[in-house]
């Protein structure tokens, strides 16, 4: 499907940081698209992506080595990161608030001087092409993440995404579903957004996200003769 207006407006913002070698966050909700959007980006302009998914578990040396199999045994490589920085992709941090402290202080050089240490003390300067762009939900009790540092936060160009206005989340879930009908689609998104309302209010613990309507129009697509209601309940199990 054809990217959205508000997914188009996002990429422009985005692009204009990117060339000015800045790094960037995108802040957004669950399933709201943040990940789309760079994919759609980087794809337009055949530019390659890496992904690099942060979590509680994920330690500093995760950031420079990464164990693999090689012939029956087990070594160290380069990580994800470094690939990236010496080869021109542009990495993206995902969950980026659900790494410890420490870990995250460990990008500073990084962030600020486009230059990585390795463990055995070789110091290189990142390739020119190379960008990071980080993801994360925003840092509330929903979440399992935490707010990042203001010092770790001041190395990024921020960028708010909220899910899609209704009209044009009804446009793009009808590219995608086939023979469902429009009114069906209408009635899930409006539901939707009266569900994302009541998680504002503290009423949900989470919200409906796109990626969760993706998947029930996807399903009844597929499988028109299917309930609605019983994908609803898959994909949005409180």
């Amino acid at each position: 499907p054809n990217p959205t207006q508000s997914t188009l407006r996002h990429m422009c913002a985005i692009s204009k940081d990117l060339l000015l070698k800045k790094n960037t966050l995108l802040i957004g909700e669950r399933g709201c698209g943040k990940n789309t959007i760079v994919y759609e980006l980087a794809h337009r302009i055949n530019q390659p992506v890496s992904v690099l998914s942060m979590n509680e578990d994920t330690t500093t040396r995760d950031l420079t080595e990464r164990l693999m199999l090689d012939d029956g045994r087990t070594v160290w490589v380069p990580s994800i990161l470094v690939e990236a920085a010496k080869k021109g992709r542009w990495l993206v941090l995902d969950e980026i608030d659900r790494a410890p402290a420490g870990v995250l202080s460990g990008l500073n050089n990084l962030l600020q001087f486009r230059t990585m240490t390795l463990p055995d003390g070789d110091v290189f300067e990142v390739h020119e092409d190379f960008r990071v762009i980080a993801t994360m939900n925003p840092p509330t009790s929903a979440y399992a993440g935490s707010e990042l540092s203001s010092e770790l936060e001041d190395r990024f160009m921020v960028h708010y995404v909220d899910y899609l206005p209704e009209e044009e989340e009804i446009e793009f879930l009808s590219s995608i579903g086939g023979e469902v009908e429009i009114g069906l689609i209408t009635r899930l998104v409006k539901a939707a957004n009266k569900l994302r309302g009541a998680y504002k209010k503290g009423i949900l613990p989470k919200p409906f996200s796109t990626r969760a309507l993706v998947d029930v129009v996807e399903h009844m697509a597929a499988y028109p003769n299917d309930t609605v209601y019983g994908q609803l309940y898959r994909v949005f199990n409180l």
